[in-house]
């Protein structure tokens, strides 16, 4: 883990930091290893992920509504309770 993202570990690889270099070899030998073994891992993925359409209130027997009314109230109370963001000094 070396906290790049693609864009900016190419940009640092691009200035020359030798950390960021070694992570986008990591990320293109991690690509070619997904799309040498995909043809494998395929079925299997695609048999794990398969649970047909699944919601929250399918999965807690509710109606859609009840969720919705619980994230309207619920939503806004939790970002009250958020620290106040300073602005940055300039």
């Amino acid at each position: 883990m070396i906290g790049y993202c693609p864009g900016t570990g190419m940009a640092g690889a691009g200035e020359g930091s030798r950390d960021a270099a070694v992570g986008v070899l990591g990320m293109i030998t991690g690509a070619g290893v997904f799309v040498a073994g995909y043809g494998a891992l395929e079925p299997v993925a695609l048999a794990l992920g398969d649970l047909g359409k699944l919601t929250i209130p399918a999965l807690l027997g509710i109606s859609p509504w009840i969720v919705i009314a619980a994230l309207a109230v619920l939503v806004p109370l939790l970002l009250r309770r958020l620290p106040p963001q300073r602005s940055a000094a300039s």
